[in-house]
C-alpha cells in the first residue's frame, strides 16, 4: 500500500498527511493529520446514543491539543501510585479529565479490559506497549452518540505516535449503569481495533485486495481517505455484527466480576446496542413480523426487537421501561446494573 496516495483533502493549500513517525513506519500504516478547519467535514464512527425508540449517529471532535495522559495518581491519604487506569503492558489509557472528573468511569475502563476474553485480548494485543499507536479514552460534551472512536489515527507530534480516541458522552456516562458503560467500552474499542488493523495493512493481501469479509470495509477506507463520499460508518457497524457474542462473551466475564447474576441472553441483548441499524440486526430482530404492521397496526411491535431495544435504553439512562403489547400483554424492562458513583471512593 503506497502511504502517500492518501492524503486528506480539504481547505489548506496542500494536503495534508501524517508525521515522520508514521510516515517512515515499514508497517504499511496510513495515518493523517486531520486539522480542524471549519469547511472541512468530520464524521463518525460512534454508536447510536440509543433510545426506546432508536437513535441517530453522530461526529467525532479533532482538537488542536491533546488530553495529557496522567501517569501517577495522588489519593486524598497522600498516596501517590502508577496510573491505576492504564493497563499493564499495552497503550491503552485513560485521559486525565476522565480521571480527573469521572474516575469511577476511568475505574470500569480498566476493568472492562482486566477480564479474559477474546475480544479484551485482541484489543491489547492491537495496542501492545511500543508499537507506536495509543488508544485513548476522554469524554466530551459536544457529541451525540453514547461513545465516538476517531475513523483514522492522529499523529501526536508530542509523544510521536499514532493515536486513536474514543470519547463519552458526558451526558450518557453521568446516568449510565456500569454494565451499559463496560458494553460501550466494548464497542468502541472494537471500532478503534478495526481502525488499528486497516492502517497496519493487515485487512489485505500482499497485492492490496482486501482479505475474505473485510471487502466493504477496506473500500470505504480508501473512498473515505480519498475524501469522496462513504458509508465508513455503516461498514464498521455490518462486520462488527459478527462480533456479537464476543462482545456478549467480554460483558458477561465482566459482569461476573462485578457480582451480578443474569442470563448469557441478557448480555447478548446488550451487545447489539449501537448496531440496530445493521442487516444483520434487521435480518434476526425484525421490528415488525409482517411489514405491513409498520402501517396498519404499529403498536404490534416484534416482542424480540423490543426487549433489545428496551433493555439498552434502561440501562443506558438508568430507567424502567413499560410497554403494553396489543395482546395485552405487559412488558417491563428495568436496568440491572449500578450507576456509578460521582467521585472516590467508586461503588
Amino acid at each position: 500500500m503506497d502511504v502517500a496516495a492518501y492524503t486528506y483533502m480539504c481547505d489548506w493549500a496542500e494536503p495534508h498527511v501524517a508525521g515522520p513517525a508514521c510516515m517512515e513506519a515499514t508497517d504499511n500504516r496510513v495515518s493523517l493529520v486531520l486539522i480542524p478547519d471549519e469547511n472541512c467535514t468530520e464524521f463518525g464512527t460512534g454508536e447510536s446514543g440509543g433510545s426506546s425508540t432508536g437513535g441517530g449517529g453522530g461526529s467525532a471532535g479533532y482538537g488542536t491539543e491533546e488530553d495529557p495522559v496522567i501517569t501517577t495518581i495522588m489519593y486524598e491519604d497522600g498516596t501517590i501510585v502508577e496510573n491505576p487506569y492504564s493497563l499493564e503492558n499495552t497503550n491503552i489509557v485513560v485521559n486525565q479529565n476522565l480521571i480527573d472528573n469521572y474516575p469511577c468511569v476511568a475505574k470500569i475502563v480498566q476493568e472492562a479490559y482486566s477480564v479474559s476474553s477474546p475480544l479484551t485480548g485482541l484489543v491489547s494485543d492491537a495496542f501492545a506497549t511500543n508499537d507506536g499507536s495509543n488508544l485513548n479514552f476522554t469524554y466530551s460534551s459536544t457529541i451525540t452518540p453514547n461513545g465516538t472512536t476517531t475513523e483514522v489515527s492522529r499523529y501526536n507530534a508530542r509523544a510521536k505516535t499514532c493515536d486513536i480516541k474514543i470519547t463519552f458522552n458526558e451526558t450518557y456516562i453521568s446516568k449510565a449503569t456500569e454494565l451499559s458503560i463496560a458494553r460501550t467500552t466494548l464497542h468502541e474499542s472494537l471500532h478503534a481495533t478495526l481502525v488499528f488493523m486497516f492502517e497496519e495493512g493487515v485487512l489485505q493481501n500482499d497485492t492490496g485486495t482486501p482479505i475474505l469479509g473485510f471487502e466493504s470495509l477496506v473500500n470505504e477506507y480508501i473512498l473515505y481517505l480519498s475524501a469522496k463520499p462513504s458509508n465508513l460508518g455503516k461498514a464498521h457497524h455490518e462486520l462488527m455484527s459478527d462480533f456479537v457474542l464476543d462482545i456478549a462473551s467480554s460483558l458477561s466475564s465482566f459482569g461476573r466480576s462485578k457480582g451480578y447474576d443474569l442470563p448469557f441472553s441478557y448480555y447478548k441483548a446488550m451487545s447489539w446496542g449501537g448496531l440496530e441499524n445493521t442487516l444483520s440486526f434487521k435480518t434476526l430482530y425484525p421490528k415488525y413480523l409482517d411489514p405491513l404492521d409498520a402501517i396498519n397496526n404499529p403498536d404490534n411491535i416484534n416482542i424480540d426487537y423490543l426487549k433489545i431495544v428496551n433493555i439498552n435504553a434502561a440501562e443506558k439512562d438508568n430507567i424502567t421501561l413499560t410497554y403494553t403489547h396489543p395482546d395485552g400483554t405487559t412488558y417491563t424492562n428495568t436496568s440491572q446494573g449500578n450507576v456509578l458513583n460521582a467521585n472516590l471512593p467508586c461503588n
